[in-house]
């Protein structure tokens, strides 16, 4: 995948989770209805949460740094999130949902500016993501995250029109 395909496809995963999420109500939003009793509203600050951890790699690694990745495993991280998070409004969470996006698009477009193009499929390019590609960090921290949780709000939608 080249450049310009990463930043539509972000967009566009991005522009279709939001459209799943449009017609959700406050409730729909604050009830602890998926796994591991998360509502849609930890889901939210969940992404946000990576997308940050992702654009400020990125911000390091275009700064000659190298990116300070959490040392904790995923899961430990994510229940930190959750944690950190379940008490925040869902107002203020949705503001840093918007915000966590608008600055890994900017992060990305500045990397992009720089970075050449077989940087980004080169699994060996970036020791510090240990055998991964850039793209496959940009993706699992973006597009590839949305699909992930777009599917499970999904399904939560569907089992319960059954239930009304």
């Amino acid at each position: 995948m080249n450049k310009t395909d990463v930043l539509e496809t972000i967009r566009s995963a991005h522009t279709s989770l939001e459209d799943l999420l449009a017609p959700l109500s406050e409730r729909q939003f604050c009830t602890a209805t998926l796994e591991g009793q998360r509502s849609i509203k930890d889901i939210l600050a969940h992404i946000a949460a990576w997308e940050r951890l992702c654009a400020d790699s990125i911000a390091e690694l275009v700064h000659g740094e190298l990116p300070s990745l959490p040392a904790e495993d995923d899961d430990t991280r994510n229940e930190q999130i959750l944690l950190e998070n379940r008490d925040r409004s869902l107002h203020e969470v949705q503001g840093d949902f918007r915000d966590a996006y608008q600055q890994l698009l900017r992060q990305v477009g500045v990397l992009f500016q720089t970075l050449p193009e077989e940087d980004l499929n080169d699994p060996h390019r970036f020791p510090w993501l240990e055998g991964h590609s850039l793209l496959a960090f940009i993706a699992g921290n973006s597009y590839d995250h949305y699909g992930e949780h777009a599917e499970q709000i999904r399904a939560w939608l569907h089992a319960s029109k059954g239930q009304e």
